[in-house]
């Protein structure tokens, strides 16, 4: 494995692991939203950019190759079980 596979391999984990942030951001923003007494319409269209946002990440880092993939979908679920365990543990 040389410097030019570590990179890109560290490129697709950042990336798994910023649009984990940003899911969860969305998501947290939608539930407050529909706390707020939004509609039902706008918390399915989060849901749907959420998973696209996550779909099209995914689907892009495929197309790199199968260690990309792997990369980028472990950082996903990495950060997205360690932003929940804090949350979980700040009592939230």
């Amino acid at each position: 494995m040389n410097w030019e596979t570590l990179a890109t391999l560290a490129i697709w984990a950042a990336a798994g692991g910023a649009v984990a942030l940003v899911n969860l951001a969305l998501l947290r923003h939608g539930v407050a939203r529909m706390a707020a007494g939004g509609t039902p319409l706008r918390a399915a269209a989060a849901l749907i950019l959420r998973l696209a946002l996550a779909g099209v990440t995914l689907w892009l880092a495929a197309q790199a190759g199968a260690a990309p993939l792997l990369a980028a979908a472990a950082a996903l679920l990495a950060t997205r079980a360690a932003v929940l365990g804090r949350i979980t543990r700040a009592g939230r």
